[in-house]
């Protein structure tokens, strides 16, 4: 009995070592410099008929942050800037992102996760590191009309606590992504 389940057991991580073989094949990362000078990331994914492209990170003190755009299928996907915040004290749950402007831009929170938090004996609670992910929705018509100086400034705010955070990328990094992506 334990032989056949020993062998049924090797057959079955063989075809999913196979399967995974078959489905990492089927993925293409690639760099391509776009006429700016910025490399962008590709991730093709040849059995969705999927493309993701995306800038550099750029990691500040307390944001990371990129511009992006997937493609599926022939159609263009939206433009986004996509990252991470990161800060001390309670959760600042973001619902809201405006344009230097204060014009509205479109705003999804991602996960808000604790990273760490230390015991302080003479504090009520502990001095907790959070980090927010987010997703700003932006059209190049935006970038456009709302970039300064070739920097595009977001702001992040609302939630229970009204913290603010800004964020800054430059316009060269998500002319790239639109270039690259439009190309195919």
């Amino acid at each position: 009995m334990f032989d056949l389940l020993f062998a049924r057991s090797c057959v079955a991580a063989v075809a999913f070592t196979l399967a995974g073989s078959a489905i990492a094949q089927d993925i293409e990362n690639s760099t391509v410099t776009a006429s700016n000078g910025i490399s962008v990331s590709i991730k093709a994914i040849s059995r969705t008929n999927r493309r993701e492209i995306y800038s550099p990170m750029l990691e500040g003190e307390s944001t990371d942050i990129y511009a992006g755009r997937v493609d599926i299928g022939e159609g263009a996907g939206d433009l986004f800037l996509q990252g991470s915040a990161y800060y001390r004290g309670r959760a600042h749950l973001y619902d809201r992102a405006t344009f230097a402007d204060g014009d509205l831009a479109v705003f999804r929170r991602g996960p808000v996760m604790v990273r760490e938090c230390i015991r302080n004996p003479d504090a009520r609670q502990p001095d907790c590191l959070w980090s927010e992910d987010f997703t700003v929705t932006i059209t190049p018509d935006e970038v456009a009309h709302h970039a300064r100086d070739g920097i595009l400034e977001v702001e992040l705010s609302g939630g229970l606590t009204l913290e603010k955070t800004k964020l800054s990328i430059p316009v060269d990094y998500i002319h790239a992504v639109v270039e690259v992506a439009d190309a195919r």
